[in-house]
């Protein structure tokens, strides 16, 4: 399963009057030091919501409602509670192709910001940090990070644009590890839970 951009800048960062290259800097600068991060998830416009460990070393556990999606870092596990059935897979490993790890802890620098937006006149509306590739160098047209208008400390939404759909995460809380908790990545299923090897 690819997490696209799910999770582009789930971060804590402040600014004031910085201008969209300042917060930018901010953001990627305060990425290069975690090691791992959890977040609390939903997307709208499926109606669902989740949660997401995920490691630099290409190691994350995705768990939603009736599925749980556990990659080491070569092979991807599915458990389906529904089938009581796990489906592993590998991970391609193709130029550019966009996972959890390096959205959320490899961000990407050859991301341009190109707008810091303020919609509303009568309060603080909201703010959007709008992000684009340097030449393609990552398959998504544009990424949109919407921070918080009050305390202008947080992320409260991302936006992935890849030119076929937007997707778009609305983040619950976040938490920043400089270590990694190996035992994340664990699958717990229930016995008798069939397992489907397609490696």
């Amino acid at each position: 399963m690819k997490v696209v951009s799910v999770f582009v800048a789930f971060l804590l960062f402040s600014f004031s009057s910085e201008n969209a290259t300042d917060v930018y800097k901010r953001l990627t600068n305060s990425l290069r030091s975690a090691a791992a991060v959890s977040v609390a998830f939903s997307m709208p416009e499926a109606g669902i919501s989740g949660t997401l460990y995920a490691s630099k070393d290409n190691r994350y556990k995705i768990t939603l409602p009736g599925r749980v999606i556990v990659s080491d870092g070569s092979s991807v596990s599915n458990y389906f509670s529904a089938r009581s059935q796990v489906v592993i897979s590998n991970i391609i490993d193709v130029e550019g192709e966009i996972s959890p790890q390096t959205i959320l802890l490899n961000f990407p620098e050859s991301m341009r910001p190109t707008l810091l937006k303020v919609n509303g006149r009568s309060g603080p509306g909201e703010i959007w940090l709008r992000l684009e590739p340097e030449e393609h160098s990552i398959p998504v047209e544009e990424v949109r990070i919407r921070l918080d208008p009050e305390t202008r400390s947080k992320v409260l939404a991302i936006a992935v644009d890849d030119g076929l759909q937007v997707r778009q995460w609305d983040i619950e809380s976040l938490t920043i590890h400089d270590t990694v908790d190996s035992t994340k990545f664990e699958l717990e299923t229930p016995p008798g839970t069939r397992v489907v090897d397609m490696r």
